[in-house]
Formats: C-alpha cells, structure tokens, sequence
C-alpha cells in the first residue's frame, strides 16, 4: 500500500515538531513570543493571564506553572523509559494508562502518560524517543447545571423506602470535582454541617447513620459537586454506605479511580456514578474511561463485586454541526473563487487545504456552493469564558498508522481574515485572533480539533467568526468521509448560532456512552413530563471494537439510557429557584445520582451486593417507565389526500432560543402522489395551542426560509393573519396572529420537494416564548393541493386536507430521554415478582 508522504503543517513555525495537539503547539508559539519576564512572578502571571484569554480558563496548571497534558507513546522505546526522559526534562507523570503487554486496547494502544509538564520543555519532551505526540488536557467539565430532594418522590424512592428498602448493605460512590475544598470548616456549608443535618452519613448524624463518606481522593478541588450528589443519594437511599473520588485532571487519572472505587478493601462500591466529561473524549470508539467503565462493569479478574454504573448523559443539548464532507477542489476555491465569500486565502498554509473544502450547501440540500459557516457568539453577561468547540471524526483515537484523514477548521473573522496566522494575530480575542488548532493528526494520531471560540474586547458584543472545514487524505486509503463538532458553552446566558448550526445533533458522548454505562438524561423535578432542553441527545455510533479495529457496520448504542429528575433542594449547591430557602440543583449532574440511588435500592431489594447484575438493573430500569411523549420536542401532521398524495409538517425544537430562531424548526414535506400535483396553500393555526406568532424582528423571529429542495424562497409567500370567524365568535388575544398563511404558485411546491422555514412564536396569554415543538400540540393544519391530471377529463380541482400537529405517547427508546423516567417503585416491583 502506498502511502502519501505528506509536508509538514505550518510553516511559519516550522521549527515546531507536529506531533503538537490540543491548542499545545499554539500555547508554545506564544511562550516563545514572549519577552523575557522580569520575575517568577511576572511570567507566571502572564502566563495565567493568557490560560484565561485563550483557553477561558480551561488550562490545568500546577504551582509550578506547568500545564497538564497526555503523552501519547508509540511503543519504540520502553514505557519506563520514556517515564525516565519525561521526568529528566522537568515533567511530574501524575497517571499512566499501559495496556498489558500483548493485548491491544483500542485508544492509545500503546499506553499514554499523564503529566504536569514545563512549557518550555514541551519541544524536547515532543522529540523524546518514544514519544508518538503530545496533546493539552482541558479541565473535565461537570454536568451542571435538613432538604431532601424532590426527586425522592418523582421516581417513587419513598414509596420503595416505606416497604424497608433503604439502601442498606450497598455503597454508592460518587465521582465528580471534589467533596470538601469549597468552604471550610465551621462555615456551615460543609461537610460537617450536612452530617449534623442529617444530609449525610457520619459521626454524630442525629439519626443515627455513622458510617463516614469514603473519601478515595479529595485533591483536585472544585465546587463540592461531589458532595451535592452524595447528599441526592442520601436522600433517596438514607442507609447506604458512600464513596467519594475526585475525577483527577486527566482520563487516565479518572480510569484509575474508577477501578480503585471497585477494588479498595475498605470501602468496594457496588453502584458508581460519575458526572464528569473530558471535552476530548472520543466520539466514535471507546475511550481511556470507557474502558474502565466496562472493566468494573464486567471483569471478574479485578478485586470487588460488579458494579452498576451511571453517568450524567450530558448538557449540551443538541447544539452543533454534522455531516458527511461533501468536497470542492481546493483549486476551484483558492483559484476561481467558488463559494469563498470574503474569506482571504492567502495566508492559510496550502497543506491544510489540499484535500478540499467542505461545502456547507450542498451538505444541506441547498443548491450552490459555500465553503463558509457563518458563527457568532453572544453573551448576556460580562465574562472571561468562552464556548468550547470539540470537532471528530471516525479514526482510531492514538494510533497514528491508523490515520486516515486530517481535517482542519479554519477560522475567520468578519472581515475574512484567517485567525491562524500567528504573525497578523499574535493575541487571542476575536478582534486580535483565537487560538486555532489546526493540529497534524497523521503526526499526533489524534483525530479531532478541539479550540475556544473567545467573545471580543466588550464580551457584551457579538464575536463573530466565520469558518471553513477542510481536509487532507493519504493515497490509497479510504478517507473518513464523516465529521461533526459539538459546542459546549460553560453557562446558559453564553450562546452560538450559525449558519447550519443545529440543535438536534447528537451531543451524548464519551464514557457516559460505554457499552456497560448507563448515561443519564435530566428532567425537572416541577415538570417531570419534559426533558431539560440542555439534555445531550443520543443515539451513539461506535466505528471501532475494543482492540481498535474498524468495524464492517458501526454499532448503534441508545444513549442516554434513562431519565432522572434535576432541580431539586441541596445544602449549598446552585441557586434558590424555588424560594423555599435551599438552593436547586439543575444538570444531569443532578440526576444521575437519583438513578443510582435506586439501583441500590433494587440492590438490596434483591439480596445485597453481587445479588443482582448490573446488566438486570439496567434491564429493570428501563422497563420501569411509564408512557410519555417518545419524540420529546417533535411534532408532526401527516396529511393524506384523495388523489393518493401524502403532506407533512413537522417542527423540531427544544425550549432554547436556538430553537426559537431555527430557520429549519418548520419542515413541509411532499414525498409521494401522483407527478404534477402541487400544493397552492398551507394554514397552520396556533390558537387552539394557546399560542400566537410574533415576527417582531426585536422580541420575535420574522418568517425565514431556511433549507429547501426543489423552491426557492422567493416562491413563498407568508401571510401571518388573525383567522377568519364563525359567526358569534369575537377576536381575543389568544386569536390574533394566530394564523400563518403560505400560499405557493403553480407548480412551485411540487412531489419530492421540501421547505424549511422559522418564525417566532410565543404564549398567547403571557407572552413568553413558546420555542418548544411540544407546545404545538392540537394546532390545526390544512393544505390545499391541485392535483394532477391522471386521466382524461379528470378534475384539477384543488382537494384539501386538515389535520393537527400531534405527539406520539408510547414506551420505548428516545434520544433525548433514553427509555423515560425511573420509576423505583415499578422497578423493585418486577424484581420481586420475577420480571
């Protein structure tokens, strides 16, 4: 097989090695562009300064300054040995993933340590023999979002604790940022007062529950996340015995605790239950964690019983893009211009172009060419932060051999300058530049890219950004041909939106996503009926077995497993919604302990540790729901007509002002019936949902059309209208500009054609917005069709058809709540009687 010898990346700085990833080479280009600080401190504060800036605050750094990476091996030099070198350079190896000599693990076969290095000494330790790359690891990110929790009664636990199952006999271990560093002692808000309230088990609980939380590790400090979480399985199972372990800085720190929580002698959990994610998890295989979530899941060769496993599905909602790369040469981009916009070429290295642009249009059903994604991010606070942007696609994860593309997203400002060019734009804000990773990953083996998207000298003001995804393949090897990046944005008032951006891609990755996990999706604990909008969206798809190896046909998980309620009462932890004096706590983070403190309820329902396996838990938990809407922000109108033609609309959408300004929320389908018919008109009417449309460009959303196939907007017209009385009946608030009228000339909307359109709806009665599709239930539509001429001397009347926007109650899988709600009290009931 031949392969294609291919340049290095960057030849501005070529003197920097390839092998560079994660924004790691970026941070060393500015450690190198740096004047030579007068003291310690002054580079240190610079140095602290520019973690902020350009990483929002994700960087890991240790009172020495050195900032946490992975260290990648490729297997020509003894692990030890490397260990050695590393250590000789300055470096302090904190944790190390090595698999067994002779077995192949997938990611990272040939084992990574984890490491607190000198940026000054990254270039050395890079060329280090041994060394396959080296990537930056960002901070784990946690599902955020006298009391017992609400949710106790919402998945039925007290009903389950009246019948004496409690939790007794079984230990729940809880990984998140830390239990006890946020406040000290005698401060009322730590751990010690929630023992003394009985919110805890410990010395001197008044009610007699004494046996201490297990603290495994507490040094990584935090919130006490952690802690809140305890307090939620105490609530729910009061006499289980808990565990703490912080997740540590990097994944093969977190693996390692995972199995220490299975394995201790003093404290072996039976249900663990995590709420962390590494932004850089893969999206496609299974990962550094992943593979310890299935070892104590299922191995019988490590210490302890098996465990049942949890872990918050996630809180991105469904915010990004995917696709599959629909190419444009880079000659017809660079050279005639196709589809470039303003973007200036000229200072992007030719080498990340060299395999084509993506097109963005046709990607998306739409006619033409445009290589450009259009990108702003808004805050509504003042703040340092910024949204993350994590992009993958389906190789190997650590494997350089097994590389079979390298993609690139190259950012722009508004002006289409290219932000990647260190010379123009040495700093890191969107008016002076960002921190582009375009990382070499024939060198590093890493598929994916993964930068901040920071906002502009006044945060309050949009940053805009313009990208263009492109890539690079090797001769004689099939390309990836698959993509997508997920944005997390740290808090809700931090927004992205786009061109193409969407909320309904699937967002659940990583461990929450192993085989033998049981990720969790959130729903409030008031209005246990609806997913939180912020809920990671499944299914999952895995490219590769556990020993790395590409699969004929990918595997399909249904993730998020479950639903578990968010929002409920804590000590300390989040703010006061509710104002009944303790603060909520929102996120899957919230959840998935109430998921495992009803696995140790069914655990010692069913005899005690070891009794049940985990593969029957999670059998009995997603039996245990009941019928609920299973396509959670989805409604449809099927229309059938009597010359055999089948219409639909559909709307898809969550409560998020994404949603409420999709340009897509709206779909009009027309995908069979005889060739000729066309449709004239399309009447939707929100009154009867309460709700009224508002095409306020300030407070609403004027009618857009976004993608269509077959039309173009300009053969749509849109009429919003109060609609037309019966007789007797009066105009209320709740009927004006209720209706929406799109009228279509003939032949313009014919069969096989489709049209997505947005416009702004809120209640009829507040005012509030109304962006959820679930809301639209019971709105009346009709459609008005010519219908073709079949036979001679057949009628081209226009025939109509009505009918309502509707959701679809059921069991089952969704990919926004798993299987539905737990319900403890059906679940321990199946497990009795034998189910």
């Amino acid at each position: 097989m031949l392969f294609l010898v291919l340049p290095p990346l960057h030849a501005q700085n070529s003197d920097l090695p390839a092998n560079l990833a994660g924004g790691l080479r970026e941070l060393v280009e500015w450690h190198r562009a740096q004047p030579a600080a007068a003291t310690r401190e002054e580079g240190s504060q610079r140095l602290r300064q520019h973690a902020v800036k350009a990483f929002g605050n994700r960087l890991q750094l240790d009172n020495e300054d050195r900032v946490v990476v992975d260290v990648y091996l490729d297997g020509a030099k003894p692990a030890a040995d490397v260990r050695a070198a590393l250590t000789a350079l300055g470096a302090r190896v904190f944790a190390e993933h090595l698999p067994a000599p002779g077995t192949s693990r997938g990611v990272a076969p040939n084992g990574l340590f984890s490491a607190y290095l000198p940026v000054d000494r990254t270039v050395d330790a890079a060329q280090l023999p041994g060394v396959q790359s080296i990537t930056l690891v960002r901070r784990p990110m946690h599902r955020v979002g006298l009391v017992t929790s609400q949710g106790a009664a919402v998945v039925k636990a007290d009903v389950v604790n009246t019948l004496g199952f409690t939790g007794n006999g079984i230990r729940v271990g809880a990984i998140s940022d830390s239990y006890d560093t946020a406040f000290g002692f005698g401060s009322g808000l730590d751990a010690s007062s929630d023992v003394a309230s009985d919110d805890l088990p410990g010395i001197g609980n008044p009610a007699g529950r004494t046996t201490p939380v297990f603290v495994l590790d507490d040094s990584l400090g935090g919130a006490d996340e952690g802690r809140a979480m305890l307090q939620i399985i105490h609530d729910l199972a009061p006499d289980a015995a808990l565990a703490f372990s912080t997740s540590g800085a990097t994944e093969a720190a977190m693996a390692s605790n995972i199995r220490a929580l299975r394995t201790n002698a003093n404290a072996p959990c039976d249900v663990i239950v995590d709420d962390v994610i590494f932004p850089a998890e893969p999206f496609f295989s299974d990962g550094v964690i992943a593979q310890a979530v299935d070892d104590v899941v299922t191995s019988n060769a490590l210490g302890g019983k098996r465990v049942s496993y949890f872990s918050a599905a996630g809180n991105q909602g469904g915010v990004g893009y995917e696709a599959d790369f629909v190419g444009v040469s880079d000659n017809d981009v660079r050279v005639n211009g196709l589809g470039v916009g303003n973007l200036d070429l000229s200072d992007v290295p030719p080498n990340l172009t060299s395999g084509g642009f993506h097109n963005f249009a046709a990607a998306n059903g739409q006619d033409g060419v445009s290589v450009v994604q259009n990108i702003q991010v808004t805050s509504t606070v003042n703040t340092t932060e910024s949204p993350l942007l994590v992009f993958q696609w389906p190789d190997p994860f650590g494997n350089a051999a097994g590389i079979t593309t390298d993609y690139n997203v190259l950012v722009f400002n508004a002006n289409g300058e290219y932000l990647g060019n260190r010379t123009k734009f040495p700093g890191n804000s969107a008016s002076t530049g960002v921190t582009v990773s375009t990382t070499d990953s024939f060198a590093t083996g890493l598929p994916y890219e993964i930068f901040e998207l920071p906002l502009g000298a006044d945060p309050l003001e949009p940053a805009i950004y313009q990208i263009a995804i492109t890539r690079r393949v090797k001769d004689g090897v099939a390309p990836a041909d698959h993509f997508r990046y997920v944005i997390f944005s740290p808090f809700l008032g931090l927004n992205v939106t786009g061109d193409f951006i969407r909320n309904d891609v699937p967002t659940t990755y990583g461990h929450p996503a192993a085989a033998n996990s049981i990720g969790v999706a959130a729903k409030p604990y008031f209005d246990p009926a609806t997913p939180e909008d912020f809920t990671s969206l499944g299914p999952v798809t895995i490219y590769f077995d556990a020993a790395g190896n590409r699969l004929a046909t990918p595997i399909v998980r249904l993730e998020p497993s479950v639903a578990a309620p968010d929002g409920v009462d804590t000590t300390f932890f989040g703010e006061d919604t509710d104002s009944d004096g303790f603060p909520n706590f929102f996120g899957t983070s919230a959840a998935a302990p109430h998921a495992a403190a009803v696995a140790a309820l069914l655990l010692q329902a069913g005899g005690g540790p070891g009794k049940v396996t985990p593969e029957r838990v999670r059998t009995l938990l997603q039996n245990s729901p009941a019928p609920r809407d299973i396509d959670p922000f989805f409604s449809s109108a099927n229309l059938g007509f009597s010359d055999g033609s089948r219409i639909s609309l559909t709307a898809q959408g969550d409560n998020s002002d994404l949603s409420g300004s999709s340009t897509n929320f709206f779909t009009l389908s027309y995908p069979s019936g005889p060739v000729g018919g066309y449709v004239t008109s399309v009447t939707i009417d929100l009154a009867a949902a309460g709700l009224m449309f508002n095409t306020n460009a300030n407070t609403g959303e004027p009618f857009t059309v976004g993608d269509a196939v077959g039309i173009s907007a300009g053969k749509v017209g849109a009429t919003v209208q109060t609609p037309k009385l019966a007789r007797g009946q009066r105009v209320t608030a709740a009927l004006t500009n209720s209706e929406l009228v799109l009228k279509f000339p003939a032949n313009a909307f014919t069969v096989g054609d489709s049209l997505s359109f947005g416009i702004g709806r809120i209640n009829a009665m507040s005012g509030d917005s109304a962006n959820s599709a679930d809301l639209l239930q019971g709105a009346p539509v009709t459609v008005t069709l010519t219908p073709a001429v079949v036979r001679r001397g057949a009628s081209k009347k226009p025939i109509t058809s009505s009918t309502v926007l509707s959701n679809t109650v059921g069991t089952g899988y969704s990919r926004v709540d798993g299987f539905g709600l737990i319900n403890a009290q059906t679940a321990v009931q199946a497990l009795l009687s034998g189910q």
